[in-house]
């Protein structure tokens, strides 16, 4: 007994866990058991390094409480098995349930993704890392990084941050209450704003799926090019994009583009409206379906233009109008005010 109660050296311990034996083998610079409410407790002490051949644990100090069928680890701990590492100050292993729940500078890697966060939990059986307090994530390329309060990582991509979520990639930044990912799409619900480039977006939600984003309750975007800027406004707004950049807008229901400048000012408005983008510039626009147009020049002629038809195309260079084509029932006012 006395040799079991303190020792020194590697050594093998047969942890029971429920109904099932466990075998994990150890080793410390010395150990020591002691009866403790609830049961035996065995302390590691000077250097703890444990492993069941699917998990590895070491830690400056180790304590099995067998009552409660856990290790508990301190100081410099490191758990590890085939999905990734995981470092922290405190690691509570509970065994019955699969379960390691760290805290206290947590750092490691899962499924690819980094991540650091001040406490963490580890379900091993389930397959899934729930994190909080300041939550840091980024993927083993480096080409995306998301931060939040709290957020939850499963197999193949799904799970989702929460709290002040951000993500970025590829020069690209989604911010949202909530940010979630089933591992084919993606939702941001909550004050989502996106920015990539000279363009912005708002909305209450906003879903991505292969190369497409849609944008719903309440959504609005705007362009910048110099001293123009563009706004745009719809029911709902599709953001088609390749290769990571956008490529065409196409807003509708009460679809409107308004385009605002030193020289004048553009307003479009129809049932639909398409804007087509080539290096971050608009370069065309469709309108279908009551297509209203209206121009106002500025200047030493200030003049107002109005049209209306069934179909309006607009062509842009460097922001400004070039050409409009109008189709179907067309109608329009010319308004010149002379000079200021």
């Amino acid at each position: 007994m006395d040799a079991l109660r303190k020792g020194a050296g590697a050594c093998t311990l047969a942890l029971l866990c429920g109904a099932s034996g466990r075998v994990f083998n150890f080793s410390a610079g010395r150990t020591e058991v002691r009866r403790e409410e609830g049961g035996w407790v065995k302390v590691f002490e000077d250097g703890f390094c444990a492993t069941d051949g699917t998990v590895l644990l070491s830690a400056k100090r180790g304590a099995y409480r067998e009552g409660q069928a856990e290790v508990v680890l301190e100081g410099e701990v490191v758990v590890e098995d085939t999905a990734g590492s995981l470092r922290a100050g405190k690691v509570v292993y509970r065994m019955d349930e699969e379960v390691v729940e760290a805290s206290g500078r947590v750092s490691g890697l899962y499924r690819g993704w980094k991540f650091r966060a001040e406490k963490a939990k580890y379900f091993r059986r389930e397959g899934y890392v729930v994190a909080g307090g300041g939550v840091v994530l980024e993927d083993t390329s480096g080409e995306v990084s998301a931060r939040a309060l709290r957020g939850r990582y499963e197999l193949e991509g799904r799970g989702y941050i929460e709290g002040e979520a951000v993500l970025t990639r590829t020069g690209a930044m989604l911010s949202a209450d909530r940010i979630s990912s089933d591992g084919r799409s993606m939702v941001a619900e909550g004050e989502v704003l996106i920015k990539k480039g000279n363009m912005e977006a708002t909305c209450g939600r906003a879903e991505y799926r292969e190369g497409k984003m849609l944008l719903v309750a309440g959504p609005s975007g705007s362009i910048s090019e110099g001293e123009i800027e563009s706004t745009l406004k719809g029911d709902t707004i599709e953001v088609f994009l390749r290769d990571s950049e956008v490529e065409r807008l196409v807003l509708f229901g009460g679809a409107k583009l308004i385009s605002q400048g030193p020289k004048g000012s553009n307003f479009l408005s129809g049932r639909k409206i398409e804007v087509f983008i080539e290096g971050n510039e608009p370069k065309r626009v469709l309108v279908l379906g009551n297509a209203v147009g209206v121009y106002e020049a500025k200047g030493k002629n200030p003049s107002l233009n109005t049209v209306t038809g069934d179909r309006m195309e607009v062509v842009l260079s460097e922001g400004e109008v070039v050409r409009v084509g109008v189709a179907g029932g067309v109608e329009g006012t010319y308004r010149w005010r002379g000079k200021l």
